[in-house]
């Protein structure tokens, strides 16, 4: 009986392609998580920009968190009555931080008022807390604006709410000192030739990778 062993063909060659082709990969994915990393754009704080989470201190930071829950509601509001809310509305219906409580009390006592501007297609509202101790918190600006297209809402009732809101928005501001000025036009560039500072909420953790210099998606 005659047995013949046959040896693979070219196992080292195979194994050098395989190899080789890994190596590729991997190249591949290093070059390309490179591209990606220089190609984003890290976020970074304007000029006239405060960060929620490291510029703040804690009354501040209690007192932007009421006004962010609280724009929410106040849009709500608005959307339902087409009007802006007084602050003894507010208060009647337990919002912080117009609402006089102890919370009031310990975060500088702001004294707030409104004032709104609307036009035909924008309506825009502020709230502005006065602080009465500036050495406890500054004061705040809550600004919100409201485009209202009503001709488009009553003509295509697909493409706009009914009550022709077409987009909301609203930022929050913080002035230093005593006797904050609002400008005579409710914008940014208004607000910032006034010396007023916007408010950004970042997380914690986005503020950790920020001052790390990471990109924040």
């Amino acid at each position: 009986m005659f047995t013949e062993i046959v040896k693979p063909s070219g196992t080292r060659q195979e194994t050098f392609y395989v190899l080789l082709t890994i190596l590729f990969v991997a190249l591949g994915f290093s070059l390309m998580v490179i591209h990606r990393s220089r190609s984003e754009e890290t976020a970074q704080l304007e000029s006239y920009q405060l960060s929620a989470f490291s510029d703040l201190n804690d009354a501040e930071k209690g007192i932007f968190s009421d006004l962010y829950a609280a724009a929410i509601e106040i849009d709500a509001i608005h959307d339902l009555e087409n009007i802006w809310p007084q602050i003894d509305e507010l208060e009647e219906i337990y919002l912080a931080p117009f609402l006089k409580d102890a919370g009031w009390e310990r975060r500088g006592k702001l004294a707030w008022s409104v004032k709104h501007d609307d036009q035909a297609t924008l309506h825009t509202a502020a709230y502005l807390g006065i602080s009465a101790e500036p050495d406890v918190s500054a004061s705040f600006l809550l600004l919100l604006s409201h485009h209202h297209d009503e001709k488009a809402a009553a003509h295509d009732e697909n493409s706009l709410p009914a009550d022709g809101h077409e987009e909301e928005h609203s930022t929050i501001w913080y002035a230093a000192g005593r006797d904050p000025v609002l400008p005579n036009e409710l914008n940014e560039e208004g607000l910032i030739a006034k010396g007023w500072k916007e408010v950004i909420a970042y997380k914690g953790e986005e503020e950790v990778r920020r001052l790390k210099g990471e990109a924040i998606r």
